[in-house]
């Protein structure tokens, strides 16, 4: 059958009205637990309320704590009936990390017993610092107290090796020598007393004459004697110097070397003009027309000087032999001149082979076939020599990949 129509009104008259088949109502609950309304949509300015997720925003739910012992302002008095928010943290008997990474929340952390972990980043500081009081504890002693050497410590007296200006009532440090040795002052007159005691003393010391001062054994002392013997012994030589001397110049005898010629300005200067017939100490040889071994000289030793019938000083090369070689093979780079290895010598002869075709360079071991390397270049049949210490000291390079060098070196 057809459902008679009902049409509902307020106390006013003024038709509720209805949204898609329900029934638009505004309803008043007591607050009472007897009462279940079900799951509420709470909504703001007629858009739901957001669930805080991020930032808040226009749509967040405000909610005011009201001040009933769970806030309270700076400095004000406690009571036993406040109220508050518990903070929560977590035990933990060995202290270890809670969060997974840095910057994140963590909960605080207690032990067993309660007490809250604290971190002190200086303690290694702090534990040295306890450390050395106790140890600076164990350097106070009581008055004639027993001291053992190298094991017991103590704290070092301060010293000052230099000059200082310590005003009157002031503290000052010790003052030391070089050595480290204390400086004793004393105003009063020193008093020593006993055979054998030696004091050092610097500066002006006056000795006053007692009954206890022996003058008379200071006249025949053991080293004062031998003082007044080398003294006489000075004087002796000092007049035999003065005897030597004439104005300004002083006789000097050469014992054993007789002239029948007076020197005459036997030491020049360099650059000085030879004067012809002037006398001096000339260096000695021996006029050989034909070198020759002096009769009755030795190896080793002292001998002359030998010149010509000319006045020329003969001298020797010292070589005593000679080994000649080639290089059949010298590349276009530079390379040792005896590709068999090293020898010492003291000068080489070289040649480039007359049937080469091209230029053979002679230098150090920059040279280049092309010359920028510096050094002597031989064409074919050119003769080269030169002194060197050893033979590889020299270089080559052929403008022609495998030409020919002669050579020999003497030792």
């Amino acid at each position: 059958m057809p459902h008679p129509k009902v049409k509902i009104s307020d106390n006013s008259g003024n038709e509720v009205g209805v949204t898609d088949n329900r029934l638009n109502v505004n309803a008043h609950l007591s607050a009472t637990p007897d009462i279940d309304i079900g799951d509420v949509s709470l909504l703001l300015g007629g858009n739901a309320a957001d669930t805080n997720v991020g930032a808040a925003g226009s749509n967040t739910l405000r909610v005011a704590i009201a001040n009933s012992g769970v806030v309270n302002r700076e400095d004000s008095p406690h009571s036993n009936t406040d109220y508050g928010i518990m903070p929560l943290a977590v035990r933990r008997d060995t202290l270890g990390s809670l969060a997974s990474q840095e910057d994140d929340y963590t909960p605080l952390q207690v032990g067993a017993a309660g007490a809250l972990y604290v971190t002190e980043t200086s303690a290694a500081a702090m534990l040295t610092a306890l450390e050395k009081i106790d140890d600076i504890q164990d350097t106070i002693y009581a008055d004639d107290a027993d001291f053992s050497l190298n094991s017991d410590k103590g704290i070092a007296v301060m010293g000052y090796h230099g000059s200082q200006s310590i005003t009157s009532g002031d503290i000052g440090v010790i003052s030391l020598t070089a050595a480290g040795q204390v400086k004793v002052y004393h105003s009063d007159v020193m008093v020593t007393n006993g055979s054998g005691y030696t004091q050092p003393v610097s500066g002006t010391v006056t000795v006053n004459a007692g009954t206890n001062l022996n003058t008379s054994a200071l006249s025949t002392h053991a080293k004062q004697d031998t003082m007044i013997t080398h003294l006489s012994e000075i004087e002796g030589a000092v007049e035999t110097i003065e005897g030597a001397v004439s104005g300004n110049e002083m006789q000097i005898d050469i014992v054993g070397a007789t002239s029948s010629e007076s020197a005459t300005s036997p030491y020049q200067a360099d650059k000085n003009a030879y004067i012809e017939g002037a006398i001096g100490i000339p260096a000695k040889v021996k006029r050989s027309d034909t070198l020759n071994t002096l009769d009755n000289v030795a190896n080793h030793d002292w001998t002359s000087l030998q010149v010509d019938s000319k006045g020329a000083l003969y001298t020797n090369h010292g070589m005593t032999a000679m080994v000649s070689e080639v290089n059949n093979d010298v590349g276009t780079g530079a390379e040792d001149l005896r590709a068999a290895g090293d020898i010492a010598c003291k000068r080489v002869d070289m040649m480039a082979s007359p049937d080469n075709t091209g230029y053979i360079w002679v230098g150090d071991s920059t040279v280049a076939n092309d010359g920028t390397g510096g050094g002597i270049r031989l064409g074919p049949g050119d003769f080269y020599s030169v002194d060197v210490n050893s033979v590889n000291d020299i270089h080559v390079a052929a403008t022609v990949n495998g030409e020919d060098i002669m050579y020999t070196y003497h030792t």
